[in-house]
This record gives structure tokens, C-alpha cells and sequence, in this order.
């Protein structure tokens, strides 16, 4: 009993800490737009992805196999450059329709097509008068964030002030909505307008390299810096632990990962991309796919089988939830101890492999977050094999974190099994 009271204390305390950060989190609009956003943008790039995937994979024939039909390998060049090579524009686009929703703006697409003149307007021309893939690249991802939700904002502001046309009810809503954002375009374009042709005086050139410079960079070298990416992912965990989704903390980071992903196609080597992280969840943030094997064949609890049996399938595909909340994780102190543990090794161990060489990095194919352990290893590293046996290695250390851990709190649902009986 004692034990238990403990624990019990122990879960209160945390959850007293972490639930108020986690609810906070949740609440800010525009980071839930982001996340939305990010799902888009990433279905997206998949399309890229896979074709890049199919010209540049070099397993036994294929290359021969792809060479030899013509056209194929410039086609899926092109496609990939429409898709991840234009990332900041589908990005600015998509967060300014979601943030419109969000903060329950009527004109949703009006507001998104001005979004993305908006980003434009901002980005600086070649020598020949002609829009560069540049900054509409993943270089321009900062940018697309900032745009995509500072338009909506301002028109917004402006329209609920009445410095709009607003039109009779009979008039045809697209019809209305159209002069409902005109003066408010014509307001935001041109201060946009005015204040690039300002910047273009200064020693940065345009917005577009202000941005980059004063926070595309830093903000990339923090966030994807090893200190700056494990605080990020051991807060997410303490905010799942309390039951809120992983992206009230962790959508902030997905645009930089993903922008470091895209650049590892172009060739950069980046360590801590999208796929790195995918490949540190298996079953999710949290590693729910441990607990849910532990559960499934090493527990004695009824309870933890029937949840461990149902969650396993649902866990490899990273769909964590109902080891979440069926066993439950969710304010359990006795698993917070793994959930946090088990992070902190598969981020920084994956790291450490990669940096001295034992692994290569990711070569910016993008596979989707449901992607399977081990198949995703093998699919979007440049050393597959070495991948793979990496990924397997990852999953035997966090079963051997989760495993005293879930057998403690085996034996504590037998009691409670026996006594209940």
C-alpha cells in the first residue's frame, strides 16, 4: 500500500505540473494550425518523395531497370521539385487556410490566395526579372510560417473593424467574400511592398534574407541542435503522458525537420530530420509500441494482455492511443519513468550512431508517420542495412528500459485482479 500511495502522490504532483503546460499549448490557434498544416504539406511531399525514391534507389538492377526507360528519371526529378522544391509555397498556403479556420475567419480562401501573393511580394527576383525556386524551397519555410499567419490575422483585424465593402446578404457569398478582402488585400500587399522595397536598401537585400538570417538560422541550429531537439521531445512526452496529443508541443518542430529533410535530398547531411524522429517513435511519441509487446506476451495482468493484444497492430503503424489510455500510460507514475527515459536514449543514442559514422544519414525521401519500424529504417536512410540494424538495436534497448517497469506494474494489476475477484 505504501507503494501505491507513493505512486499515487507521485502522479498527482506530476500531473499538476504538466497538465497546465500541456492545456496551454493546446490552446495556441496558430501551433494547432501549424500541425493541421504539416500533415497537408507532408501528404504532399510524399509524392516527391516516392519519386525520388524510385530514380535514386540503388538496390541490385533497379538502376538499370530505371535507366533504361526513357524519361522516367527526368520525370521524377521534375516531380520532386514541384513537390519538396516548392515546400515554403504549399507551406504558406496551407497554414494561412488553416490558421483562417482556426480564428473563424469567413473569407477562408480569398485569404489564403492573398497568403500566398503575400510570399511572394516578399521574395526576391533572379537578375532576370523571374521568381527563383530559392526561397520557395525549404529555405523559405520561416517565411511561409510568418506569412501564413500574419494575413490571416490582419485581415481578420481589418474586417472586423469594417474596413472592408460588405455587400448586401442577396449578393452570392464567393461574390461577397471577394470585395469583402479587397481593401484589406490592398492594405497588407502594400505595406508588404513598401517594406521590401525598404529592405532592399539594407545590407540584407529583401525579407526573405532578413528572415533567414536572423531567424531561419538560429532557430534551425537550436531546434535541430541535439540539446535544443531532446528538450523539445521530452516535453512532448511529459504533455502525452498527461493525455494531450504529442503535437500541442511538437508541431513548432516539424516544419524545421521537415526543411531539414528536404535539404538532405539536395545534399546536406543533416542528422536530425523528419525521418530521424520517425524512426526514434516506434508506436508513436513514447515508444508505445514497447509496452504494448510487454503487455501483449510478457504480463500475467488480464488487463495489460487484452490491451497489449489489441494495441499491438495499431502500435506498429505508430498509432499509440490505445496503450495510452487502455492500459493506461496516461498519468501513470510508474510508466512516466520509461516514457522519459526511453526518449532521452533513443534520441541521443540515434544520434551519436549517425555522427560517428556507424550510420548514415537520412537522403530526404519522405515516408509517411505510420510507416512501419525497420521498413522505414530501410527506406530513408543512406546506409539501409546499417539502418536497420540500428532500428532493431533501438528496439531492444527500450524494451530492456520498459520492461522492469511494465512487470512492476504487471504485478500491481494481478493484486488488483485477485483482490477485485
Amino acid at each position: 500500500m505504501e507503494n501505491k500511495n507513493f505512486l499515487d502522490k507521485m502522479t498527482e504532483k506530476l500531473s499538476a505540473v504538466l497538465s497546465p503546460i500541456g492545456s496551454k499549448m493546446m490552446s495556441v490557434k496558430f501551433l494547432a494550425a501549424i500541425s493541421d498544416a504539416m500533415q497537408v504539406v507532408i501528404s504532399i511531399l510524399l509524392i516527391g518523395s516516392f519519386a525520388l525514391l524510385i530514380a535514386c534507389l540503388d538496390v541490385g538492377p533497379w538502376q538499370s531497370i530505371v535507366t533504361s526507360i526513357p524519361g522516367l528519371v527526368p520525370l521524377c526529378f521534375t516531380l520532386n521539385t514541384f513537390t519538396s522544391g516548392l515546400f515554403a509555397l504549399w507551406t504558406v498556403a496551407t497554414v494561412a487556410y488553416c490558421y483562417s479556420k482556426k480564428i473563424e475567419l469567413e473569407e477562408v480562401l480569398p485569404t489564403m490566395i492573398v497568403a500566398i501573393i503575400a510570399f511572394l511580394v516578399i521574395t526576391p527576383l533572379t537578375e532576370d526579372g523571374n521568381i527563383g525556386l530559392t526561397w520557395l524551397g525549404t529555405q523559405g519555410t520561416i517565411a511561409a510560417l510568418i506569412i501564413g499567419g500574419l494575413v490571416p490575422k490582419c485581415m481578420k483585424f481589418l474586417i472586423d473593424h469594417k474596413v472592408n465593402i460588405r455587400l448586401p446578404e442577396v449578393v452570392p457569398t464567393f461574390v461577397a467574400e471577394s470585395f469583402s478582402v479587397l481593401i484589406p488585400s490592398i492594405i497588407i500587399l502594400a505595406v508588404l511592398g513598401i517594406a521590401s522595397q525598404l529592405m532592399a536598401n539594407t545590407a540584407f537585400g529583401d525579407i526573405q534574407n532578413m528572415i533567414f538570417s536572423l531567424i531561419s538560422t538560429p532557430l534551425s541550429k537550436i531546434g535541430l541542435s541535439l540539446p535544443g531537439y531532446v528538450f523539445v521531445r521530452l516535453l512532448t512526452v511529459c504533455v502525452l503522458w498527461c493525455g494531450i496529443h504529442a503535437n500541442a508541443t511538437f508541431s513548432a518542430m516539424v516544419p524545421l525537420l521537415v526543411a531539414a529533410e528536404a535539404a538532405n535530398a539536395s545534399g546536406a547531411h543533416n542528422i536530425i530530420t523528419y525521418q530521424f524522429f520517425c524512426i526514434t517513435i516506434p508506436g508513436g511519441a513514447g515508444q508505445l509500441l514497447i509496452p504494448a509487446i510487454i503487455g501483449a506476451f510478457f504480463c500475467k495482468s488480464k488487463q495489460l494482455k487484452a490491451v497489449g493484444r489489441a494495441a499491438v497492430l495499431p502500435a506498429c503503424f505508430c498509432i499509440g492511443e490505445p496503450v495510452l489510455f487502455g492500459m493506461p500510460v496516461m498519468f501513470n507514475a510508474l510508466l512516466f519513468v520509461p516514457m522519459v527515459l526511453g526518449t532521452f536514449l533513443a534520441d541521443v543514442l540515434s544520434y551519436l550512431v549517425i555522427k560517428v559514422g556507424l550510420v548514415g544519414t537520412t537522403t530526404g525521401v519522405f515516408l509517411p508517420w505510420t510507416c512501419p519500424p525497420i521498413l522505414n529504417a530501410a527506406l530513408s536512410f543512406s546506409t539501409p542495412v546499417r539502418a536497420v540494424i540500428w532500428n532493431i538495436c533501438l528496439l531492444l534497448i527500450l524494451f530492456v528500459v520498459w520492461y522492469p517497469f511494465m512487470k512492476a506494474y504487471d504485478k500491481q494489476c494481478c493484486e488488483q485482479e485477485a483482490e477485485a475477484e
